[in-house]
């Protein structure tokens, strides 16, 4: 099997097309919550613009290979990348996935909108953060695919822990808006589906 520069070309085309397709959907969440009547927000420092420069530093790692782990096995090395890549894939479309389901509820700070709905559907049926917990998935698959210990160790002992501190964030301010999101939480996993909390409250 081949090493990691024999994937550079459709390595390079798949992360840029990952992370320009996730931009242009920020790009038009803007647009289209532009100027939507709000009842309450809450500002919080972890927004896109510190995700950006999250992202912005973990490309700044793997394009200088700061953190590079020399693979002398082929074999695992070329399934290290395959395996990567697919992870990024599969974050990109839960998140643009979860964008669709989110649709005009997206805010880039902790906001209520007027007329405020508990969003169910799709994705969000089985997870609370699909878009959070999508963003992890696609830095750590870059990690894997570009075999970088240090973009990885990063985005466990970082990226990690701020989506998680925005998801409690934007729980606490939203079960203080409405005790229905508290049984809503109740039926579903934060970043990943909580099987066994829907049988247990009778949901399909």
């Amino acid at each position: 099997m081949m090493e990691i520069r024999d994937y550079s070309l459709p390595a390079s085309f798949i992360s840029i097309s990952c992370i320009a397709s996730i931009l242009t959907a920020v790009i038009f969440d803007f647009i289209m919550t532009a100027g939507r009547k709000t009842n309450r927000i809450k500002r919080t420092p972890i927004e896109t613009v510190t995700m950006a420069l999250f992202c912005t530093g973990i490309y700044l790692l793997l394009r200088f290979q700061a953190g590079y782990i020399m693979i002398s096995n082929h074999a695992l090395s070329g399934a290290l990348t395959i395996a990567g890549l697919l992870l990024m894939i599969t974050g990109t479309a839960f998140n643009l996935t979860g964008r669709i389901n989110l649709g005009r509820y997206w805010s880039n700070q902790i906001r209520i909108y007027e007329k405020q709905e508990i969003v169910s559907r799709g994705l969000y049926k089985y997870v609370r953060h699909p878009l959070y917990s999508s963003l992890v998935m696609i830095i750590i698959g870059a990690a894997i695919a570009y075999h970088n210990w240090l973009a990885l160790l990063s985005a466990i002992t970082v990226f990690l822990p701020m989506m998680f501190a925005r998801a409690r964030q934007e729980e606490a301010f939203l079960v203080s808006n409405s005790e229905d999101y508290k049984i809503y939480m109740k039926m579903t996993g934060m970043f990943l589906p909580g099987i066994r909390k829907r049988e247990k409250y009778g949901c399909k």
